[in-house]
């Protein structure tokens, strides 16, 4: 919708944000990391007031922890001993994922 567009008086739908929000979140879906052949790690879409705190947060290990949330450590274990490389990218990719920074 470009800003000509927009709705630019009357009121506003709370069931209409949350119902766009729901649809998005169905779409995306979990991010899911594969870590061997039989065991998956699943981070679960983060909710707005994770998100609000991610917006607040300051470094890599506590955007990504609370991204994660009670899979934080299990992934720091994982990505721990590697070059950083491998880090940022599943950080790019959890971004990515959720749409976050855009």
């Amino acid at each position: 919708m470009s800003n000509a567009q927009k709705k630019t008086s009357g009121s506003f739908s709370l069931k209409k944000y949350k119902d766009d929000a729901a649809k998005v979140a169905k779409e995306a879906g979990p991010f899911v990391l594969d870590v061997d052949t039989d065991r998956q790690i699943t981070i679960p879409r983060p909710d707005a007031n994770t998100m609000l705190l991610i917006e607040e947060s300051v470094g890599s290990r506590a955007v990504i922890s609370l991204i994660c949330g009670d899979a934080a450590d299990e992934i720091f274990e994982l990505f721990g001993p590697e070059d950083f490389t491998a880090i940022n990218a599943f950080g790019d990719d959890l971004q990515e994922h959720f749409g976050i920074g855009k």
